[in-house]
């Protein structure tokens, strides 16, 4: 397994994640970082290996996605304890296969779903892989989203063209309750610490000239989430 460093600066970077990132937040209700967990992280780009492992540290930690490269740093590649390459759109049968007799304490379904036409598939061959009282966060496009401008980095769903289809809370949340998961909290993604960072992150955008769409997430109601466990 992989293992990161437990210093002052990860520490930082830790209680930052919590706060900005609802993931986190959400799973750490029912998780605590001190303890060895089975991740699970259905697309796994935009640094989000390195991440989890900074909030999780002991925990080990299995990406599925078709290219591990797209928006991750070498070091977020190297530190994912299992990669399981597959593209979502194809056999669900083969990825159950890829899996294998993996079981999970905590799975994360962060803005990947709504790439793939298969997401409920996906969830009913995943789902039994949970451990009883393992956890799993789905945070996706809003129907809203079809209707929020157009900007640069995705606000209006039809940004992305990789974007493949519109899911709704109600049939996931039938979805996980169907298979024994109770549903702990639903809704539009409201984060009052990523608000607050708004002033900050916008000069962020310009200093660096990165996409500025994903500053507003929470102010437009451009995502909704789910967030349950197994019983």
């Amino acid at each position: 397994m992989v293992s990161i460093s437990i210093n002052f600066k990860n520490l930082l970077k830790r209680k930052y994640y919590t706060l900005c990132m609802p993931k986190f937040r959400f799973i750490l209700t029912k998780k605590n970082f001190k303890n060895k967990y089975n991740i699970l992280d259905i697309g796994c780009g935009g640094e989000s290996p390195l991440q989890t492992k900074i909030v999780f540290p002991y925990s080990r930690y299995i990406g599925i996605d078709r290219d591990f490269k797209y928006h991750n740093s070498q070091k977020s590649i190297d530190i994912i304890d299992k990669k399981i390459k597959h593209d979502l759109n194809d056999s669900v049968d083969i990825l159950e296969k890829k899996i294998g007799n993996e079981k999970f304490d905590i799975v994360i379904f962060n803005h990947t779903i709504e790439h793939t036409i298969k997401g409920l598939e996906i969830l009913n061959t995943i789902i039994p892989k949970i451990k009883s009282n393992g956890c799993v966060y789905i945070e996706f496009p809003s129907t809203k989203s079809l209707s929020l401008p157009s900007m640069r980095g995705t606000l209006n769903f039809c940004d992305d063209k990789t974007h493949l289809r519109v899911y709704s809370i109600r049939e996931l949340a039938n979805n996980l309750l169907v298979n024994q998961c109770s549903i702990i909290k639903a809704g539009k993604r409201f984060n009052t610490f990523s608000i607050i960072l708004i002033p900050f992150r916008i000069v962020r955008c310009i200093l660096f000239k990165k996409s500025p769409a994903g500053i507003f997430w929470d102010i437009t109601g451009f995502a909704d989430f789910i967030f349950a466990y197994k019983l």
